[in-house]
């Protein structure tokens, strides 16, 4: 309900009062409804793990390392940037689901920028456990770091043509 409200200068000012209980866009889920974000990072984790799946079973214990670095979801893995990646694509268009790709590409390289950061830094935890070059040693990590940001270029391969023209892609590879 508005209510109007005197100010100086003679000005009339409207005081907007929303009830909690009333809706400002009906049609839109709300936010913070129980399992909406989690629907999301739930998309987001099984594409992580699609992406970090091992291609042969000569590569598992490097793709491992991966994995251990990029890590489950949840505790200490906030995935911030691929959910708001995945929140203003739905925004714009009513649905997250075309967007994971760019998502996955989004936390695998912001995982890449950790792992050479640690070896850079000296420093052996990441996210209350060891950082993976101190498991593997500081070659391997920067080979893990790298693989990993060869990973999210892959990913970016997913986006599909019609929402994303080739050209498009290819400047956000480029990127």
């Amino acid at each position: 309900s508005h209510v109007p409200s005197g100010s100086p200068g003679g000005a009339t000012l409207c005081q907007v009062i929303v009830h909690p209980s009333v809706s400002l866009a009906p049609d839109r889920p709300a936010i913070l409804a129980p399992g909406f974000v989690q629907d999301r990072v739930d998309a987001l984790e099984s594409e992580l793990a699609r992406a970090l799946c091992t291609p042969h079973p000569a590569f598992d214990a490097f793709y491992e390392l991966m994995r251990y670095h990029v890590g489950p979801g949840g505790v200490g893995a906030k995935r911030f940037r691929p959910l708001l990646c995945l929140l203003l694509h739905e925004g714009w268009t009513g649905d997250y689901r075309p967007s994971l790709p760019l998502a996955t590409a989004v936390e695998l390289m912001h995982s890449f920028t950790l792992v050479h950061d640690d070896i850079e830094d000296g420093d052996e935890l990441r996210r209350s456990r060891p950082a993976v070059w101190t498991v593997c040693g500081i070659p391997q990590g920067i080979n893990v770091g790298d693989a990993i940001y060869a990973l999210s270029h892959a990913a970016l391969q997913g986006l599909s043509t019609w929402l994303h023209s080739p050209r498009v892609r290819l400047r956000v590879i480029d990127i």
